[in-house]
């Protein structure tokens, strides 16, 4: 059954285009990953986080490589993804909520 990982996430106003500009070419990429079969951003209509990020999972069997906690699982186009998000765009969020699938 496939699985729906959804991220929302609020940052400061003056580096929105910098979060735009990586998501961008975070979407394809990740979803050239075995195991992701899609993925698409959203800008919030109402209040709570600005944007939105739905990636869908082909199923349990992909969790570990792609989301996992244990990054020696992960497949490594996701952990250079999130090494750049965590280098350029985790300290100037205001706020990330991650709702989805966990190994397990």
């Amino acid at each position: 059954m496939p699985l729906l990982l959804d991220v929302r996430v609020e940052i400061v106003p003056e580096k929105e285009r910098a979060l735009n500009d990586w998501y961008y070419h975070h979407v394809p990429r990740l979803v050239s990953v075995p195991g992701y079969e899609s993925g698409r951003r959203y800008v919030a209509m109402t209040p709570g986080p600005r944007y939105a990020a739905l990636y869908e999972i082909r199923d349990d069997s992909y969790v570990a490589s792609l989301v996992g906690e244990d990054h020696s699982l992960r497949h490594p186009l996701t952990l250079s993804e999130w090494v750049e998000w965590d280098r350029n765009l985790a300290p100037i969020r205001i706020n990330v909520r991650r709702h989805g699938p966990t190994p397990g």
